[in-house]
């Protein structure tokens, strides 16, 4: 489902990033797969989600699990 957004407030510059459901899946299914440590740059590289994208669902891992199960 597509639209269903979490917006954090960035540290820098006040700029806002937005999760999607499907950025959540794909690390979700990456992170499934058990075959990555998730901190590890293969794992970003294996979402196919930019580094930004990446960093803010581990920082907010939580509320994204809750809002997209």
């Amino acid at each position: 489902m597509y639209g269903q957004t979490v917006t954090r407030q960035m540290p820098k510059g006040g700029d806002k990033m937005a999760i999607t459901k499907e950025d959540f899946e794909d690390y979700l299914a990456v992170q499934k797969s058990g075959m990555y440590n998730m901190l590890s740059q293969d794992a970003i590289i294996a979402t196919g989600l930019d580094k930004d994208t990446y960093m803010s669902i581990l920082s907010d891992y939580s509320e994204l699990k809750e809002r997209f199960g």
